[in-house]
């Protein structure tokens, strides 16, 4: 939950003022940009494009407002940036 809320904050920017219906892939364009030009790694990035992607599936399927309708008529697509720079993994060895 913590970190949800620290990449939401971190989000918020380029989205928090837009209505739920204009947050799409262009929307979170310069979030990425300015993520990258921050030297954040593209899992970075993409646990915060998961966040709002979980958000906006809520609001289109489960959240209701007064009136039992969902918030939004069908959630965006969007698009997980490429990982090309994940740490190679691990590998840990027992002592023989």
């Amino acid at each position: 939950m913590a970190d949800d809320a620290s990449r939401l904050r971190r989000i918020s920017p380029f989205i928090g003022e837009r209505p739920l219906q204009q947050i799409h892939e262009g929307t979170l364009a310069p979030y990425v940009e300015a993520c990258r030009k921050e030297g954040l790694k593209a899992k970075t990035i993409n646990n915060g494009i998961d966040v709002v992607r979980r958000l906006l599936n809520l609001t289109a399927g489960k959240w209701r407002d007064e009136n039992g309708l969902t918030w939004l008529e069908t959630p965006p697509l969007l698009s997980m940036v490429e990982v090309t720079d994940a740490r190679l993994p691990y590998l840990w060895v027992a002592n023989s």
